[in-house]
């Protein structure tokens, strides 16, 4: 299953039976209630959440989808596919919620992105600007450092 949005391509590895359940739906917007009924019966099932995380970024309900995700990624942190997708849909939650000058909302999920991928110098410049922007200089300074002292071990 691939999954597109704002630019972002990600390859899920599914089962058999969740691609069949996949193509019985036929859309994101139809597999959300299977997969949050198989989730009320076993909220702990990693792939269950792993599939509705990306049926709720298809649906770009970024909120659920984060929250989704972070709780896959507990059950199974090795997992590449949730792990990316936790690392979109926080930045994707953190960009929107900046543009909407919503300062404290955007920082946890920038930094949540920040601790999935610290090598990546973007990151460390978005959280930057937006402690920037929150009033906080002297953390906004300490992300720039960080982000060219990873860009310049590239």
């Amino acid at each position: 299953m691939r999954v597109k949005r704002m630019g972002f391509h990600i390859s899920l590895g599914l089962d058999r039976w969740t691609i069949v359940g996949i193509i019985v739906w036929h859309s994101e917007s139809r597999a959300r209630v299977p997969l949050e009924g198989t989730l009320a019966l076993r909220p702990d099932y990693f792939d269950s959440n792993a599939l509705l995380g990306a049926t709720l970024f298809a649906l770009e309900q970024d909120f659920a989808a984060f929250s989704v995700h972070s709780y896959a990624h507990r059950f199974n942190p090795e997992d590449q596919g949730t792990r990316e997708l936790l690392f979109k849909t926080g930045s994707i939650f953190g960009i929107k919620s900046r543009e909407a000058k919503n300062f404290p909302e955007a920082i946890p999920y920038v930094l949540a992105a920040r601790n999935l991928k610290p090598q990546d110098p973007q990151v460390h410049a978005r959280l930057a600007v937006v402690y920037g922007e929150a009033g906080d200089q002297a953390k906004a300074d300490a992300e720039k450092q960080l982000a060219q002292k990873v860009a310049a071990g590239q």
